[in-house]
């Protein structure tokens, strides 16, 4: 049997998998793209039905602002348009304000990285108004730089009932603005706010709130500039708001922050953890544990990478699921650059008694090689046992040679030094 003898229902979910075959947050548009202008040059058949389902396909004409959009859309149908400039210089930046400006009802996505100077008030003007087809969005700003003026409090015309991914990065706004999105936004499935700035800040219980009406959220990345001391933390509420989608969650910022986050939610699904806190040596964190006791996924981890770098220290929790062998994860890291401090402070979030410690098998110690710590000649071995302390069920130690030394003399003068020789290596 050839491919053509297939009827036409079977057919188009092959291509809705072929088109469309990773998670929306892990998609490359233009790969996407290039995947369906496949499909329509095959045979007339393929063309017809590839047209004929654009919805479904999620068909998108790519605009890079090469040329002006009309000598470069004019040889396709109508379908909606992924503004994807690779840069914004020169006349591109100009042709890609024009065409947001006059293709709102048909503008499906847009890709907006490094605004030049010299027509950032031009593009902050273009997306006040609303484009009610607009699915994606990304508006970052790599650069770093917050002193360009925000974005006005009507941006996108205060609505997104059709997003699906929005990511703000190093992009300055009220988070009035932004939360006046969020809160039309019922049909997001990746969120991204990226390095929002302290006038962005945005309280726990208001993100709650916005997380509350997204019943199709699937992956949550938050990260905040360090704002000083932490604001004075109301007591959680007595319920928690089920978010029943979401599976994948990337924080970064202080503890205190994602403890006041994780006590108002509950998250069934939860399959990936990766959190970055903030220096601090305290590390007070009892809502992280309840909230990973109640994560049944998160719960049974049995290996474990311990990554030392100059800049922080991480600890990464796995779980390897057959037949499909999908990972479980949980991550935490630390960002310090005192060896010492590295140790004092990650034993302390140890301590806490952490589910998946108490169960962990296997636990790999290595220095990033990119960027190798620089240990102190007076670190207290002791501390190394400090650390390793709250994993009572490893069965296998790896430690790199200048760690196992350190670790050794500890183990010697430890209670538990037959359990340390038996998992050593």
């Amino acid at each position: 049997m050839t491919i053509d003898a297939l009827p036409e229902d079977v057919i188009m979910r092959i291509f809705d998998f072929h088109v469309n075959d990773v998670p929306i947050y892990d998609r490359n548009d233009q790969h996407r793209m290039a995947k369906w202008r496949t499909l329509v040059h095959v045979c007339q058949r393929w063309r017809c039905l590839t047209f004929g389902s654009p919805r479904r396909l999620g068909l998108a004409l790519e605009y890079t602002g090469k040329k002006p959009m009309e000598e470069t859309m004019a040889v396709w149908p109508a379908l909606p348009i992924a503004v994807i400039p690779p840069e914004l210089v020169g006349t591109r930046a100009t042709n890609i304000a024009e065409a947001l400006d006059s293709n709102r009802e048909r503008v499906s996505e847009i890709r907006l990285v490094d605004v030049p100077r010299s027509h950032w008030d031009r593009f902050v003007a273009v997306m006040e108004s609303p484009f009610p087809r607009l699915t994606h969005l990304q508006f970052c700003d790599n650069r770093n730089s917050l002193s360009l003026s925000p974005v006005s409090p009507h941006f996108l015309g205060g609505s997104g009932p059709n997003l699906q991914r929005l990511e703000l990065k190093n992009i300055a706004y009220p988070f009035s603005t932004i939360q006046k999105l969020l809160l039309t936004a019922n049909n997001l499935v990746s969120l991204t706010l990226w390095h929002t700035p302290h006038a962005g800040y945005v309280s726990p219980e208001s993100m709650v709130t916005c997380l509350s009406g997204m019943p199709r959220l699937d992956n949550l990345c938050l990260r905040f500039r360090p704002f000083g001391p932490y604001p004075s933390r109301p007591s959680p509420p007595p319920t928690r708001i089920i978010i029943p989608a979401l599976t994948k969650i990337s924080f970064k910022g202080p503890y205190e922050y994602l403890e006041d986050l994780v006590a108002r939610i509950d998250i069934p699904r939860l399959r990936s953890l990766n959190i970055n806190f903030f220096m601090d040596l305290m590390f007070d964190i009892p809502q992280l544990h309840h909230f990973i006791s109640h994560t049944q996924q998160l719960r049974n981890l049995d290996h474990a990478e311990l990554l030392f770098s100059d800049r922080s220290v991480s600890l990464q929790l796995i779980r390897r699921i057959p037949p499909s062998l999908s990972v479980v994860e949980l991550a935490l890291t630390i960002s310090c650059r005192q060896s010492d401090w590295q140790l004092s402070s990650l034993a302390r979030v140890c301590l806490s008694r952490l589910p998946p410690f108490s169960t962990l098998e296997h636990l790999m110690i290595v220095p990033d090689q990119s960027a190798p710590p620089q240990w102190k000649d007076d670190m207290e071995s002791i501390q190394w046992l400090e650390l390793l302390d709250p994993f009572p069920a490893l069965k296998t130690l790896y430690l790199p040679e200048d760690v196992a030394l350190r670790v050794g003399n500890a183990c010697r003068t430890s209670l538990r030094k037959d359990q340390w020789k038996r998992c050593l290596h």
